[in-house]
C-alpha cells in the first residue's frame, strides 16, 4: 500500500496502481487534520495520537470502500469501528476524559458529507480527539472513496 503525504493531509491507496492520484485508484482512504495543533503537557502528544489514528485508518478502514450495504448501514458500521478504536485508546489512558464521550467524538452522517464528496462517492466522518498529553484536541476528517457504484451516496 502506498502513502502520499502532503501538508496536513495523508492519503492511503488500496490497489496495485500507485500513481499518486485517488481518481485512478480502486479505492482511497484519506485523513485530513482540520485544525492542526501541537500542544503538549507530557504523555502522548496530539501529534502522536494523530499519527496513531492515521496509521490505523490506512489499514482498518479498507473494508468500507467495497462494503456491499446501504449507505446508512455503512455509516453506522464505520462509526462503530472508529469509536471502537478510539475507545481502546481511551481505556489505555491515551485520551483524556472521565467517559469516552469526553475523550472523543465521531460523526459520520449526512451533514458531514459535502456535495463534492457525494459526487466523488466518498463517505466522510468528522472525528474530535482529546489526547491525554495535550491541552488541545485533534480534529480529523476521514474520507472513504467507495468502490462500489451499487452504494451511491447521492441516493442517501
Amino acid at each position: 500500500m502506498g502513502m502520499k503525504v502532503a501538508v496536513g493531509k495523508w492519503v492511503f491507496y488500496g490497489s496495485s496502481h500507485h500513481f499518486g492520484r485517488c481518481s485512478i485508484m480502486t479505492y482511497c482512504v484519506s485523513v485530513e487534520e482540520i485544525r492542526p495543533q501541537a500542544y503538549s503537557t507530557g504523555g502522548l502528544t496530539s501529534t502522536t495520537i494523530r499519527n496513531l489514528v492515521v496509521s490505523w485508518c490506512s489499514t482498518e478502514l479498507e473494508w468500507a470502500a467495497s462494503a456491499a450495504c446501504s449507505v446508512s448501514t455503512l455509516r453506522s458500521q464505520v462509526t462503530r469501528h472508529v469509536r471502537g478504536y478510539l475507545g481502546l485508546l481511551w481505556r489505555t489512558g491515551a485520551l483524556r476524559g472521565k467517559q469516552p464521550h469526553d475523550a472523543f467524538n465521531v460523526t459520520c452522517d449526512g451533514p458531514t458529507t459535502s456535495h463534492p464528496d457525494i459526487g466523488q462517492n466518498s463517505l466522510v466522518c468528522r472525528v474530535g480527539i482529546a489526547p491525554a498529553g495535550s491541552s488541545g484536541s485533534v480534529f480529523l476528517l476521514i474520507r472513504i472513496r467507495l468502490r462500489s457504484p451499487s452504494t451511491p451516496l447521492a441516493a442517501a
